[in-house]
Parts: structure tokens; C-alpha cells; sequence
């Protein structure tokens, strides 16, 4: 079966000499790699408020999946069930991730910013200062046409 992304990990470069320190805690309701996430009395989930303030959590890959479908299905796309822990990075500026877009998004490299889409997806946005300072927790690394929808779709991103 044909892998379903190009990069197989989340954290893709990192922007200083070591990997941002990995956390783990209780996961509230289905998460996906790659997904904004927030906490929610003493547990993570995905980040619930569209345009709202964020820091830049994001959900990594399984350590050790436990699924009979791995390893013919990544653990990058393998999601975390309500209930299990999962394992999150607090991302720096400059590091680039392998995160979600939002189903119907369009993104272009180096000119789309992103925020929380309220689904720990992420969600274009044209910004102004206040947003810079709130909300806007990454720029599009590559280019990424998903306006057909049906799905989130894989984007590299640069943390800002």
C-alpha cells in the first residue's frame, strides 16, 4: 500500500541544535499528528478557538503505535484516541513541522500566514499587527491546494 505523505515525521527541521522538548499528557478526544493543540483541565486536545490566541503545541507522531494497521499505515497518520497520551512538542520560531490545513484551505509558500482553524487544523488568515501578536502561530513553507476539500491535507509550515 502506497505510504500517504512525503514526509513520514512531524518535526521536519528543526531550528535550533536540539529537538524542542517532547511532553506528554492525557489526550481529550481524537488527535492527529500534526494537529494545534490546547489545554484542557490537566488534559491536551486540539486547539478549540478559530483565530484564537495559540502557542505553538503541536501533537507529534506515535512512539509505538498500537494498531494492526502499522506499518503499512505511518504513524504520522495514525490518530491518537480519546484517552490515550500523546506525545507533543512546544515548536520554536524557525522550526518547520509537517502540520494540518483545514479542509477547503489554499495555502502558497512564504506568503500565507496561519492560525487555529478550532479543529487543531490550521486556517489562512490575513493579518494585521494585532494578529501577529495573537493568533498567527505559523507561515506556509510550501504551496498547498486543498480548496477541493473532503479532508485536512498535509503542509509543511514554518513556526513564526
Amino acid at each position: 500500500m502506497a505510504r500517504t505523505t512525503t514526509e513520514h515525521c512531524i518535526m521536519v527541521k528543526s531550528a535550533g541544535q536540539y529537538f524542542p522538548k517532547v511532553h506528554e499528557e492525557p489526550g481529550d478526544g481524537t488527535i492527529y499528528p500534526g494537529y494545534l493543540l490546547e489545554y484542557d483541565g490537566g488534559e491536551i486536545q486540539a486547539h478549540s478557538a478559530a483565530g484564537g490566541a495559540a502557542v505553538a503545541w503541536f501533537a507529534l507522531e506515535h512512539r509505538t503505535p498500537d494498531t494492526e494497521t502499522y506499518p503499512t499505515t505511518p504513524a504520522i497518520d495514525i490518530p491518537y484516541e480519546d484517552g490515550d497520551t500523546v506525545y507533543f512538542a512546544h515548536m520554536r520560531p524557525g522550526d518547520v513541522i509537517n502540520a494540518k490545513i483545514a479542509d477547503g484551505e489554499s495555502v502558497t509558500q512564504g506568503e500565507t500566514y496561519l492560525q487555529s482553524n478550532g479543529d487543531g487544523t490550521l486556517a489562512a488568515v490575513t493579518i494585521d499587527a494585532a494578529d501577529v501578536e495573537t493568533s498567527v502561530v505559523a507561515i506556509a513553507y510550501e504551496t498547498v491546494d486543498n480548496s477541493l476539500g473532503g479532508a485536512p491535507a498535509r503542509c509543511l509550515v514554518e513556526i513564526l
